[in-house]
């Protein structure tokens, strides 16, 4: 998935098939093409006869040879043959269909890889109609701790240099940025500029001055407003520890507390209060679940997954840091073997320094191998961990072959 480039469609370059697929060597796979006819009748007839019940992706052009959205399918012929009937409601199939001029279908061998094709087509192409998964409407943020006397949370899209407490990539959207902000009022955490002046309780002041709070947050009970000396220093960097622990997975005590606060304020029929809570709660628990889940790929996800691959060979898929680094045949002769063998030193022997560019772009093909592993957990028993390809790959060396 590295590397992918974005062709961009111009007058002299029309869309003439999908390309190359980094899980097929770098080889375009086989793909069918039709002209769409007028008659939907005709082109179910047709698909009937010709599309396989597969996992693949398919893609539809428009008149202007355009490639203007990307699916992909679990059984490619029922997929497809969902836009060709007539329907009385404006859904987006229906709308997909009408504008259609040409229909191509590519067979992958495992549903894993049409997931992943699908996936790289929509960065590569770039199509329309594809409003998920295109770079840029996926951007990708980061939750920082800042430091300075009265650290808070806050949202970067790249991970700063200068600071030590980073935690994601996530996507960015409206419900991240709304969670960056419940975080900070469930910890009672500042969120005001950094040309505020921090003023905590136990710091002496030469000429002591009236202080108010700069905002409404320490009236309402979500901020300790170190800005007004309300609190101590103690307790604001208690408040930090805990946010930090939060987001590190280690403590998820306020998730807790916040359901109890919440069916209790439910019990005592106090529902605009239990409302409150419950947002809260589902903000701050699908915050910890997505962190989760970033955690869990990038410290578990270290092995090897053999798959059918194109071209009726098993292909095993290099899987590090929740990346999948490159896709090759598994190796049956010395020869590949060999090249195996270096291939998996130098994927698994080097020590990442923090996040790397490539887990930063790919933020959806971590994100796609987690929810799959997470769908279907028996996959994770075969899967092959790096030790035990290095001595496959070692057994085959030694001319004591194993069997496929």
């Amino acid at each position: 998935m590295e590397g992918v480039p974005v062709i961009r469609l111009t007058a002299d370059r029309l869309f003439d098939g999908f390309g190359p697929c980094p899980q097929a060597a770098g080889r375009a796979p086989r793909f069918v093409a039709i002209d769409l006819p007028v008659d939907f009748a005709e082109t179910r007839r047709f698909v009937r006869a010709q599309c396989p019940q597969t996992p693949g992706v398919y893609g539809l052009v428009d008149t202007a040879g355009e490639l203007f959205y990307v699916g992909k399918a679990k059984a490619l012929q029922r997929r497809v043959l969902s836009y060709f009937f007539d329907r009385r409601h404006d859904s987006k199939a229906q709308r997909i269909a009408r504008e259609a001029k040409r229909l191509i279908w590519e067979p992958a061998p495992h549903e894993l890889a049409a997931l992943l094709r699908e996936l790289e087509l929509i960065r590569r192409w770039l199509p329309r109609m594809n409003v998920r998964d295109r770079p840029r409407n996926s951007g990708i943020g980061y939750l920082c701790v800042g430091r300075g006397p009265a650290p808070h949370v806050y949202l970067a899209t790249q991970a700063p240099r200068h600071e030590r407490r980073v935690f994601g990539p996530l996507p960015i959207n409206r419900g991240l940025r709304q969670m960056v902000r419940r975080l900070n009022d469930c910890f009672q955490l500042r969120d005001c500029p950094e040309r505020v002046p921090m003023v905590f309780e136990d710091e002496p002041e030469l000429f002591p001055q009236d202080r108010r709070a700069a905002c409404l947050r320490y009236d309402v009970g979500t901020c300790l407003a170190p800005c007004a000396g309300e609190c101590s220093t103690r307790q604001y960097t208690d408040r930090v520890r805990a946010a930090v622990a939060f987001l590190r997975g280690s403590d998820a005590s306020i998730v807790e507390r916040l359901e109890k606060r919440m069916r209790a304020a439910s019990a005592e029929r106090r529902f605009e209060l239990a409302a409150t809570l419950r947002d809260a709660w589902q903000d701050l628990s699908g915050l910890y679940e997505r962190l989760d889940r970033i955690r869990d790929a990038r410290g578990n996800y270290n092995f090897v997954y053999p798959l059918p691959g194109y071209g009726k060979r098993t292909a095993w898929y290099l899987i590090r840091r929740g990346q999948l680094v490159r896709t090759v045949h598994a190796p049956r002769m010395r020869r590949e073997a060999r090249k195996c063998l270096r291939l998996l030193d130098a994927i698994y022997s080097s020590v990442p320094a923090g996040p790397a560019a490539a887990e930063m772009e790919n933020l959806n093909v971590l994100l796609l191998l987690s929810s799959w592993f997470r769908q279907h957990p028996d996959e994770r028993q075969r899967t092959i961990s790096v030790d035990a390809a290095l001595q496959h790959c070692g057994t085959l060396l030694k001319g004591a072959g194993l069997p496929r």
